[in-house]
């Protein structure tokens, strides 16, 4: 099982966008129609801890009337890892099962208890290097416990996306198709810088600092 979704169909009642936090968990309820832009039906977020999420989940979902909606789940940046690694030369549909073992050695846990997806970046992204790629690594554990979260809920998991790539996509939203493109997430204590051509993504590095040093640096 993959952690991110490739297709981008969209069911069409609309999708429920769901990103489980450290401090609370956010919601944003979108609607999809061919030729027109995506339209933001309703968005929220709801504080708590992970423990209290599952309820609050649920009540917000009976409150605007979302239950049995398709939830995106959306991974928080601080519960998966990601690395940037070689391409082993093997077939792309072979690709994910090459590189869990490259991984073996980079991780804590054994890889019967981790889910694995990848992503190659493109050929000219490291011009005179071989192709790299993206590895991701995400707890079984934790994947189940999103599923049950979005389960006692009432909603439906559709897909499992990781932050980059739902930035790639707001990328495209904001017409990254052809040209070269550099989008910039600042959170409180961390940030997000990509780089794409189009859905081609070059470059999706985090940075160590957010919101609060930067909010530091101007009042020094």
């Amino acid at each position: 099982m993959g952690l991110f979704s490739r297709s981008r169909k969209v069911a069409k009642g609309g999708l429920l966008g769901v990103e489980p936090g450290p401090q609370g968990i956010a919601l944003a309820q979108v609607r999809h129609t061919a030729g027109q832009a995506p339209q933001l039906l309703h968005c929220g977020y709801l504080e708590g801890e992970p423990t209290a999420q599952a309820e609050l989940l649920k009540k917000a979902a009976a409150e605007h009337g979302l239950t049995g909606m398709p939830v995106n789940l959306l991974l928080h940046p601080s519960v998966y890892q990601m690395f940037l690694l070689e391409s082993a030369d093997v077939p792309a549909e072979e690709l994910r099962d090459a590189m869990r073992w490259r991984l073996k050695d980079l991780i804590s846990e054994p890889l019967d208890n981790v889910v694995v997806d990848c992503f190659a970046l493109p050929e000219d992204a490291y011009r005179g290097r071989n192709r790299m790629v993206y590895c991701i690594v995400l707890s079984k554990a934790l994947m189940q416990q999103y599923a049950s979260l979005v389960h006692h809920a009432g909603l439906k998991l559709a897909s499992i996306d990781i932050t980059e790539m739902a930035f790639r996509n707001i990328g495209l939203l904001a017409g990254a198709e052809a040209i070269n493109l550099a989008l910039l997430r600042l959170r409180t204590s961390e940030g997000l810088i990509s780089v794409q051509n189009g859905a081609d993504l070059y470059m999706a590095r985090r940075t160590e600092h957010g919101l609060a040093r930067a909010d530091q640096d101007i009042s020094s």
